[in-house]
């Protein structure tokens, strides 16, 4: 009984390396070199292999097509913003915010001009425009048009009031944001700090208290009290007070802390009340800052030279006392 067929009979050593193709083989063998190449063949031939490019001509015409995209982006200018479309701004002129863009085309990113499509991003774009022109707050909308064009809708910062410190006047906007330093104070109230204190541009006021309470009173204002104001005086950026003063002289201290309305409220029915307009410019100050009872003070008496911190009757004819809600 056989086992194994006649073609898988181990062949004799003789039969097998002994055949001229396989001493041809060898021959050939003899002749062979291996090149060492040290630096091996690298990320770049891996990733052309991984793309099937290891063809001469797919690499030539890969170049070719990275050449071209060399061009668009380091020397062709069709895709350099030249257009700007801008909306939504009163206080800043159209001129004014396209000649800051149009200093993006005096740098380069590595090669490429800053004033590409693709490296005018949202961000960049609003902190090279507000930097330059801090009334610019955010943009409402941004779009960058295909090939050459940026539309924005431009959202500015409201002015609130004009804060005096050490003699230089700052622009606030509503939100306590320190705008700039500016000459002109016409139309806003202006907020004389009375301490010697720093303030610089680009600063957020943190007293929003203060802030809200100032803007607030100072538009409620005109409607309640019948003289104008002339002047606001805080003890610091960190006050929780604050002082009125009106165009007949005399002043008002309120607390920030308290409503504004209920305040200007009070004060209307004391003038009205109590202080006859023929005492009025004799009156020194009104306080407001204590929960029920407000205060008044003529010129030349003794309270006029410090304003009361707590509430202490004083005689009748220097000081008044009137209760309030």
């Amino acid at each position: 009984m056989k086992i194994f067929s006649p073609h898988r009979r181990k062949m004799e050593a003789s039969r097998r390396y002994g055949s001229k193709e396989f001493q041809n083989k060898i021959k050939s063998a003899q002749n062979y070199k291996r090149i060492y190449d040290p630096r091996g063949k690298g990320v770049v031939h891996d990733i052309l292999h991984w793309l099937h490019l290891d063809n001469r001509l797919y690499q030539f015409l890969l170049l070719i097509v990275a050449g071209f995209f060399a061009y668009f982006l380091i020397i062709s200018p069709y895709f350099l913003v030249t257009e700007f479309i801008i909306s939504g701004n009163q206080q800043v002129s159209r001129d004014q915010i396209v000649s800051v863009l149009k200093k993006s085309e005096e740098g380069r990113w590595l090669l490429v001009p800053k004033n590409h499509l693709a490296l005018m991003s949202k961000n960049g774009t609003l902190e090279m425009v507000s930097s330059e022109l801090p009334l610019v707050k955010e943009f409402k909308t941004y779009k960058r048009v295909w090939p050459n064009k940026i539309e924005m809708e431009i959202v500015e910062r409201h002015p609130g009031f004009i804060f005096n410190v050490n003699n230089t006047n700052y622009l606030v906007d509503e939100e306590g944001f320190v705008v700039r330093a500016v000459d002109d104070t016409t139309g806003l109230p202006i907020v004389i700090d009375q301490v010697i204190e720093t303030v610089t541009v680009g600063e957020q006021l943190n007293n929003t208290k203060l802030v809200a309470f100032v803007i607030s009173a100072t538009k409620q204002w005109p409607n309640k009290i019948r003289s104008a104001m002339r002047e606001i005086k805080v003890p610091g950026k960190a006050a929780e007070q604050v002082e009125f003063k009106s165009a007949e002289g005399w002043g008002v201290f309120f607390d920030i802390n308290r409503p504004v309305e209920a305040q200007l409220s009070n004060l209307s029915l004391i003038l009205n009340r109590q202080i006859p307009a023929q005492n009025r410019l004799r009156l020194a100050y009104i306080d407001l800052r204590f929960d029920k009872w407000a205060y008044y003070c003529y010129k030349n008496s003794p309270c006029e030279a410090q304003p009361q911190n707590t509430e202490q009757t004083k005689e009748e004819g220097e000081e008044g006392k009137v209760e309030v809600e």
